[in-house]
Formats: C-alpha cells, sequence, structure tokens
C-alpha cells in the first residue's frame, strides 16, 4: 500500500515536471519564431565603380528595410520624426539578414535581400522616442471609386483612378486592394436605387470576393477642387474620411498619380491606427487554461508569443489540471478577446474568472 502511494506521487511529480519542461521548450521556441520582424524581398542595384562596397551595400539594405518597417508599423506623420537615424542605430535592431540572387552584371550589382529587425529592440528604440507602432498586419479590401461631377457618375473605365489605382504601389503593402471586376450591371443597379451614395453599403458584393472589408470612395469633383470621401470598413472597425484636393486636373497622369499616393498614404493610415499598440497602457488580467494536455498547452503559449499586443506573460499558479497565466497587455480586453479566438482559443467569464475553452 505505501509502495503503491509512493509510485503515485512519484508519477504526479513525473507528469508536473514533464508539462513544466514543456512549457518552458514551447514558450522559448515561440519566442524563437515569433521575435522578429521581417522585411523581405527587397532589390537593391547598384553600379560598380571606383568607390564600390560591398559594405556599403549592406548598409544601404539595411536602412532601407529599416524605412520600409517603419512604413508598415508607424503613422506616415510619425515616420517624419525618424528621418535622420543614423546607421550605427539601426545595425543595432538588425538581427539578422540573407542576401539571395547576387549578380554582378555589366559594371552593376543586383541583389535581394531579406533583413530581419529584432521586435523587442525595435519597440524599445520607439518608445523611447514616444512613439506608438501598430501590428504589421495585411488586409484584403474590396476598393470602388466613383467619380461625382454634377449629376454625373463616373465608375469602372470610366473611371481615371480606377484605371491606375493598382499601377501606383504604396511602400508599406499592408492594404491588397481588390478592384470589382465582374458583378458590374449589380453595382450599377445598387448605385441607381440609392438616393443618397454615402449611405451605401458593398459588403454583399464584397463578399463575393471573399473579404468583408471595403473601401467606398466617392470622388466629388467641381471645377479644380477634389474631395476625396471614403466610406471604410476594415474588419469590425468602420469610419468616415475625406480628403480635399486643390488645383486639380484629372486629366495629366502626373496630378491622378500623387492624389492616389496621398490617398493610399491616407488610408494606410488609418488601418494602422486600428492596430496601434498603446505602450503607456499596461493592464493585466489571469487566464486559466483547464488542461494538462502539452499540446493545448505549447499552442496556447505559442498564440501569446504571437499577439503583439501581449507585452509579457507568467505562470502563476499550476497543478495537474490547470494552468493560470498572468498576462500583461496594452489594448482594450474586448480586442484581446477576439484575437485569442482568431487562434481558435475562447474564453469566457465565470464568476469573475477568464477561463480559456
Amino acid at each position: 500500500m505505501f509502495i503503491s502511494f509512493l509510485n503515485i506521487i512519484k508519477k504526479k511529480i513525473y507528469i508536473i515536471f514533464t508539462l513544466t519542461f514543456l512549457s518552458i521548450i514551447s514558450s522559448d521556441h515561440s519566442l524563437a519564431s515569433n521575435h522578429i520582424l521581417a522585411v523581405e524581398g527587397l532589390e537593391i542595384t547598384k553600379e560598380i565603380d571606383l568607390e564600390f562596397s560591398r559594405n556599403k551595400i549592406i548598409d544601404n539594405a539595411f536602412r532601407k528595410a529599416f524605412y520600409r518597417l517603419l512604413s508598415q508599423i508607424l503613422n506616415s506623420s510619425d515616420i517624419k520624426k525618424l528621418k535622420n537615424v543614423n546607421m550605427r542605430e539601426i545595425k543595432t535592431l538588425v538581427e539578422n539578414f540573407k542576401i539571395k540572387n547576387e549578380i554582378f552584371r555589366e559594371s552593376k550589382y543586383y541583389a535581394n535581400f531579406d533583413v530581419y529587425f529584432n521586435k523587442k529592440k525595435i519597440k524599445f528604440f520607439l518608445e523611447k522616442k514616444n512613439l506608438f507602432y501598430s501590428s504589421p498586419k495585411q488586409i484584403s479590401v474590396l476598393f470602388l471609386p466613383i467619380i461625382i461631377e454634377q449629376e454625373n457618375l463616373y465608375l469602372f473605365n470610366e473611371n481615371i483612378f480606377y484605371k491606375y489605382w493598382l499601377t501606383n504601389k504604396d511602400q508599406s503593402g499592408l492594404i491588397n486592394y481588390i478592384m470589382p471586376l465582374e458583378d458590374i450591371d449589380e453595382i450599377l443597379k445598387l448605385i441607381s436605387s440609392q438616393k443618397n451614395l454615402e449611405n451605401l453599403d458593398i459588403i454583399e458584393i464584397a463578399k463575393k470576393y471573399n473579404t468583408e472589408n471595403y473601401i467606398l470612395s466617392l470622388i466629388y469633383l467641381e471645377k479644380n477642387k477634389l474631395d476625396f470621401f471614403s466610406k471604410i470598413k476594415f474588419e469590425q472597425y468602420k469610419k468616415n474620411s475625406s480628403l480635399i484636393f486643390h488645383n486639380v486636373d484629372i486629366k495629366k497622369k502626373d496630378s491622378i498619380t500623387a492624389i492616389i499616393k496621398k490617398a493610399k498614404l491616407h488610408l494606410n493610415d488609418i488601418w494602422k491606427d486600428f492596430n496601434e499598440i498603446n505602450t503607456s497602457i499596461k493592464l493585466s488580467i489571469n487566464l486559466i487554461l483547464n488542461s494538462n494536455d502539452a499540446n493545448k498547452i505549447s499552442k496556447f503559449e505559442n498564440t501569446l508569443a504571437k499577439i503583439d499586443d501581449i507585452g509579457s506573460f507568467s505562470i502563476k499558479k499550476f497543478d495537474l489540471n490547470k494552468t493560470v497565466y498572468e498576462i500583461i497587455y496594452n489594448t482594450d480586453p474586448n480586442k484581446l478577446i477576439k484575437q485569442f479566438s482568431i487562434y481558435g482559443f475562447e474564453i469566457v467569464n465565470d464568476e469573475s474568472r477568464w477561463i480559456i475553452q
């Protein structure tokens, strides 16, 4: 009886040790695989002359990658505050890099660079500058521009913004714009049935393109003035915005290109604002995981490392059947719960206890 009791105790200790060990391994692994911010496929071209230096090429790649990263995580007005970051400081933020498809041909150098920045160092660097950064999330959006001039509406191929919107690339690449190519008759019917176009909802059309996100841009043109009004739905967020342009000549491609560039920058800023991480906010929550399944524990801790709004986490208490995590986070609690649901973890409030399903 006594030996049997000792065996049970040993078995319980072994299970606890194994779960703890696996938890530590999974946590380390998640931090190792999610602690970087990547800028990939950066093209570098340089004339080979007497001043050519491969080290200078690498420095140039680091600088370009750094500012491309900033275009993904900072509002455009904040990027201007970091125009003169020195090369030495940028290098301290780089975790690793790769050079691909390196070619020396006809007095020219060609290469593609992948540059990986240390996420914690980037966050700390921006916090020192009192700048809030955004999670660099990509989103697919149906984009429908309509030019309104007096009583006339211009859509599709009659609309110069429809023609040139995709040919003008923005640096961040956060928003994947989908132009409606089909359902033209349906769109025309929808527009004709709506007296006030600003009340138009195109979500049903967006769903046909496998998204519920859309930007409906009503472009009011009056003489040389242009009002670029956009009705926006990004995930659960909705917003209306307006940009005013003066001295506009829509017959000139350069004028349209400049408007598209500013409009895309503005729309990117709105998307980044929705994903902003306010590091000045530090909230705490205890989450209970009722499980001794090592795989589920590993998956959950990997998820903790993937959510940018989580600053840190620790195991507050555990036993054979449950683990209590203390989470420090920088966002609205409802937003945090929604982020967990994206990764397959539902959180319920049971008598003031937050339990992970």
